[in-house]
């Protein structure tokens, strides 16, 4: 949770998880990924926000010791929903590696929604 040194125009993950967390620059200024972060999730996350389906990229805390899983990657590539096409889960410790398999994901669900539309 942020502390209440957290300016009020400070971006949403640090409002919600502070600092500490120290999501890479890669992530936030990535012109797709939208700051999803919500204070009762485990950590900070970032994707596109659907209908009933976000696919998120989840930044865990830079601090092994911290994080929510034992042993887990620091970034990890998911559905969050009720989405019966959901990819493979990713999880890695690159950020340039989870970026990718945010953006290759993100291009099949759009395709997928194209197709579903028509």
């Amino acid at each position: 949770m942020a502390n209440k040194q957290t300016s009020n125009n400070a971006p949403l993950w640090v409002k919600e998880f502070g600092r500490s967390y120290d999501v890479p620059v890669e992530v936030t200024s990535h012109p797709k990924l939208v700051d999803l972060s919500w204070h009762n999730d485990t950590s900070p996350s970032f994707g596109i926000d659907g209908k009933d389906t976000a696919l998120r990229l989840w930044v865990a805390h830079v601090d092994p010791q911290m994080r929510d899983i034992a042993g887990g990657k620091r970034f990890m590539v998911v559905f969050d929903g009720n989405d019966e096409t959901c990819p493979e889960f990713v999880e890695t410790d690159d950020v340039n590696e989870a970026i990718a398999a945010w953006e290759k994901t993100a291009a099949e669900w759009q395709a997928q929604l194209l197709v579903e539309a028509l």
